[in-house]
């Protein structure tokens, strides 16, 4: 219990500085830098990485990653309801599996190069009931993620969700989720 308590209150502590990061931070994609790098730095995952959802395009887009190449940013799109992302996008609740089916991540393998990834806790971005992406992490070994991970994770995601839909009424909107 006391182990427990302790990764609370670092964490608690963390998502404040975090958040304070976030703010300060020039622009969306720099915010975005700083969220996916300290998330992944602190739950200890291989990845991290945000995706932004596209409605005009019926897709969700990978905005951001701290683990991955930097080059799957804009390039990476998963059509709605495909694939991990979809899932977390479509019906709006974390998707937490320790073990991750291939046939889930076919079309990730295929458009990153990656290898496959067990452990995947996958939280939407939302505002104000609108799905804006899906925050995740991922993990090369077998990994559930605990039930603090997952609040923690929805908190950063709840935040996300605040900064792109003011992103999007001051038109600085990323520049791969723009209609073409």
């Amino acid at each position: 219990m006391a182990k427990s308590n302790t990764k609370s209150k670092s964490r608690l502590s963390s998502l404040s500085q975090i958040v304070r990061e976030i703010d300060s931070a020039a622009d969306l994609d720099s915010a975005l830098q700083v969220l996916v790098h300290r998330t992944r730095e602190l739950m200890g995952a291989d990845v991290c990485s945000a995706y932004f959802t596209d409605e005009a395009r019926r897709r969700h887009v990978a905005a951001a990653t701290d683990g991955l190449s930097s080059r799957i940013v804009g390039n990476v799109q998963f059509e709605f309801g495909k694939g991990l992302i979809g899932q977390v996008a479509e019906t709006r609740q974390p998707v937490n599996l320790d073990r991750v089916p291939l046939e889930l991540e076919q079309s990730f393998l295929l458009q990153t190069g990656a290898e496959l990834y067990q452990g995947f806790l996958g939280v939407p971005i939302i505002h104000k009931a609108q799905v804006q992406g899906v925050l995740l992490v991922r993990q090369r070994q077998a990994r559930r993620f605990d039930d603090e991970d997952e609040a923690f994770l929805t908190t950063l995601a709840t935040q996300l969700g605040s900064a792109i839909a003011y992103a999007k009424a001051n038109g600085e909107w990323c520049h791969m989720c723009r209609p073409g």
